[in-house]
């Protein structure tokens, strides 16, 4: 997360979420040899990245699939590391939050390891994330 505020505070504050998320994935990508670091990655295997949905603001998801802001996987296997929700400081995250809990749920459709939820800061501090494992929220780091 330093090297994002360090190397691209002008996005933090002017940039769209997905030029954000691409700039992290390609220093994510430094930290996570051996795996491959995709953005808005739509697939799990050969179909649609698709969850059971609770909420009625899901039935899209439900139907045509989920595009996670930043996955780190094994491309053409159910390896799945880690799964990054990004949000702009201020704005809600209950879906979020929801998307991740269900991500890295056990004999789940997805299994990811881990979730993150990236809360970005505009400025000299440091992003928020909040940390999901086994379909829980861990904890909250800057």
């Amino acid at each position: 997360m330093e090297r994002l505020r360090d190397h691209d505070a002008y996005l933090l504050t002017q940039g769209h979420e997905q030029s954000i998320t691409h700039r992290l994935a390609m220093y994510l990508q430094d930290e996570f040899p051996g795996w491959h670091v995709d953005v808005e990655y739509n697939r799990n295997l050969n179909d649609a990245k698709i969850m059971k949905c609770r909420r009625a603001t899901d039935a899209f998801a439900a139907k045509h699939g989920i595009r996670p802001d930043i996955i780190v996987h094994q491309r053409g296997t159910r390896r799945n590391l880690l799964i990054v929700e990004a949000k702009r400081q201020g704005q809600p995250m209950a879906d979020d939050v929801e998307k991740l809990k269900r991500a890295t749920q056990p004999e789940g459709e997805l299994e990811y390891a881990y979730g993150a939820l990236v809360e970005l800061v505009p400025g000299p501090e440091p992003c928020k994330v909040r940390w999901f494992h086994v379909g829980n929220e861990e904890s909250e780091h800057a």
